[in-house]
C-alpha cells in the first residue's frame, strides 16, 4: 500500500504547486486585472531565458526558465479563464498520432502516407 501512495505523491505535489501558482496570480490581481497579451509577452521573455540557458549550458538557468515558462502559461490561462490541462490535452491530441522521426541533422521528417492525385480533377 505504501508503494501506491508514492506513485500519487508527484500528482499531489503538482496539484498543490498549480493551486499555489493560481493563488499567487489571484492575490496579486493578475487574474482579474492582467491581460492575456501581457502574460504571453512574459512567456516569450521566459522562453528567451530558456534559449539563453540552453545556449550557455547552464543547467540552473534552464530549470528556472522551464518553471517560469510553465508559470507564465498558467498566467495566460488564468487571465482567460481556461483550464491549463485542457490546453495540454488538446495539444497532445493533435500530436499523438503523428508519425516521423528526428534525423541526426536535427530535421523532423513526417511520415506522410503516399497520396495519389487525379490531376484531371484539379
Amino acid at each position: 500500500m505504501a508503494g501506491a501512495m508514492n506513485t500519487l505523491d508527484p500528482m499531489i505535489k503538482r496539484r498543490d504547486l498549480d493551486n499555489g501558482i493560481d493563488i499567487w496570480f489571484y492575490e496579486r490581481g493578475i487574474t482579474t486585472n492582467g491581460t492575456a497579451l501581457g502574460q504571453a509577452i512574459k512567456t516569450l521573455e521566459e522562453t528567451t531565458e530558456l534559449v539563453e540557458g540552453i545556449n550557455k549550458g547552464d543547467d540552473r538557468e534552464i530549470r528556472d526558465a522551464i518553471g517560469d515558462v510553465y508559470v507564465s502559461l498558467r498566467g495566460v490561462c488564468n487571465v482567460l479563464d481556461i483550464e491549463f490541462l485542457e490546453c495540454v490535452d488538446q495539444a497532445y491530441n493533435e500530436i499523438k498520432d503523428r508519425r516521423g522521426t528526428l534525423g541526426c541533422d536535427g530535421i523532423f521528417r513526417k511520415n506522410v502516407e503516399q497520396q495519389h492525385f487525379d490531376f484531371r480533377d484539379a
